[in-house]
């Protein structure tokens, strides 16, 4: 039995055990998720988080909102179904119609989408919106749907149509000891999730140790880690309070913007009237604004109680922020020529160009927009989704 065959075998069996949890889909249909596209009216979500994910309710209402316009019942698969480093194989072979990816988790596959991520601390440089993960959130949807050829052809490439984006509140660090000033941070080994954070922490001397999200708690209670950067509705959403009360506010800054939050298997897309494309399209334009919000309230909350709970938040100190900020201002060239001579893409001058421009554009587009659904879910459907012909994407 080969690598992949295995691999197979073990999703196959998570899938089998996650239908019988569900309680709501027959053993037979696991012998089709091997096959490929899972019936019309039969959709499953898989999501490589616990629901106590701070999107996890966004994931809930997609799913209502799917079922209520299209007739399509969507089955959501919480940490059962795919871990998050799966994800992007499993949605290529079928194992999944429609997951929450991440591009920076599949670097050579995704890079064309992840060379807008590694921007992503451009939105909190200079004048910062009141949500940075809207404009981050619209910059990605924009670039990835109607800038970027490239981006659509290694989606197709993996057997995925991309349909929806997010950004997080922004990145900052949450340790088990104080992290404040430019000393304080040298020689610790912190928890990464793409490369420019994995660039920030060796610009101010710490070790980057880039982990899945799904095993930070354990790393960080452990020792492994000393700090990981991460959005702050993590702190109740992945219950890194626990083990992480030393909070650090300011930096790395930027947010998260490389996930594919509404990737469908190409083969389940094509399976779908022209109706219920359409309708999948529009519930896919709210979700990116749904889980904007979501994001932002929890984020909120999830400090309140962290607070609570003994969690020291502080900003970080002159020295650490100025650090910081030469880093941003330096790093654009850094990533034109990684992405050049390391990850092969043509063209990397003229597509970090394009990509800053969307953030600059969304960056005004949301500086003063608040995180409301409904402002939001229609800018990205003016912006974006209004602007792709349905008749065509993800069929061709």
């Amino acid at each position: 039995m080969n690598a992949m065959t295995r691999q197979k075998a073990g999703l196959a069996q998570r899938l089998s055990r996650g239908l019988s949890r569900a309680g709501a889909i027959a053993a037979g249909v696991v012998m089709l998720a091997s096959a490929g596209a899972a019936t019309a009216k039969d959709i499953r979500y898989a999501f490589g988080f616990p629901t106590s994910f701070a999107t996890y309710p966004s994931i809930v209402r997609y799913a209502e909102q799917i079922k209520k316009d299209a007739g399509l019942d969507v089955k959501i698969f919480a940490e059962s179904l795919l871990k998050p480093s799966e994800m992007m194989a499993g949605l290529r072979d079928g194992l999944a119609d429609v997951g929450w990816d991440a591009m920076p988790y599949n670097p050579t596959e995704f890079s064309e989408g992840a060379l807008i991520a590694e921007l992503s601390m451009l939105i909190t440089a200079g004048e910062t919106p009141d949500v940075p993960g809207a404009a981050m959130t619209g910059a990605v949807l924009e670039y990835v749907m109607l800038n970027c050829p490239d981006c659509l052809a290694q989606f197709k490439k993996q057997n995925v149509v991309f349909l929806s984006g997010t950004g997080t509140t922004p990145y900052y660090l949450i340790c088990n000891k104080p992290v404040l000033t430019l000393a304080d941070v040298k020689g610790k080994r912190i928890r990464t999730a793409a490369g420019n954070f994995e660039r920030w922490a060796s610009s101010v001397g710490a070790t980057a140790v880039p982990m899945p999200g799904n095993e930070t708690y354990d790393a960080l209670g452990q020792g492994v880690l000393d700090c990981t950067s991460n959005d702050l509705s993590q702190l109740i959403g992945q219950r890194l309070v626990d083990v992480g009360k030393k909070v650090t506010v300011g930096v790395p800054g930027g947010v998260y913007g490389g996930s594919a939050i509404a990737d469908w298997n190409r083969n389940t897309w094509k399976s779908l009237t022209p109706q219920q494309r359409a309708a999948v399209f529009k519930a896919s334009a709210r979700f990116s604004a749904d889980t904007v919000k979501a994001f932002f309230d929890a984020t909120d909350k999830s400090v309140a109680d962290a607070k609570k709970r003994g969690a020291d938040v502080r900003d970080a100190a002159p020295d650490l922020k100025a650090a910081t900020a030469a880093f941003v201002e330096a790093d654009k060239a850094v990533i034109i020529k990684q992405y050049t001579e390391k990850n092969k893409l043509n063209n990397v001058a003229a597509k970090v160009a394009t990509a800053s421009r969307l953030i600059e554009k969304w960056k005004k587009l949301t500086m003063r927009t608040p995180a409301d659904v409904d402002v939001l879910e229609k800018l990205y459907w003016t912006e974006v989704y209004s602007k792709i012909n349905l008749a065509t994407y993800g069929l061709d």
